[in-house]
């Protein structure tokens, strides 16, 4: 089960193929991807709590899913009131290289299952 903001969990059985976790400018945040035992994948990512996921008949899917999602904002799910302004918005700078720089990662991982077929 994956959380979904603005929407039920999303449910399903499967197992973990790769998880990427970082604490950057005050937020927690996770990536996350499963393989369904009854096919396809499930992508999520998780921001202080609030999460966002969806399922893909394939790997390649779940990637432009993941891209889409950090291509849109840069906010990622964080709730518009935490969002800071003024003198914070260095810290959400950081915060957003560093969300990028983890899809970054998890996007490589994915890619070499991929290539691999160990998926």
């Amino acid at each position: 089960m994956t959380k979904r903001s603005g929407a039920p969990p999303l449910r399903f059985k499967g197992s973990e193929l790769a998880r990427h976790a970082d604490a950057c400018a005050g937020f927690d945040i996770s990536i996350t991807l499963w393989k369904r035992r009854a096919g396809g994948f499930v992508a999520a990512i998780e921001v202080e709590g609030h999460g966002t996921s969806s399922s893909q008949t394939n790997l390649q899917d779940a990637m432009s899913w993941l891209e889409a999602i950090c291509g849109k904002d840069g906010r990622f799910g964080v709730d518009a009131a935490r969002w800071p302004s003024g003198s914070e918005r260095a810290k959400a700078a950081a915060h957003c290289r560093a969300m990028r720089i983890l899809a970054g990662e998890a996007l490589s991982q994915w890619d070499l299952l991929a290539e691999s077929h160990a998926v």
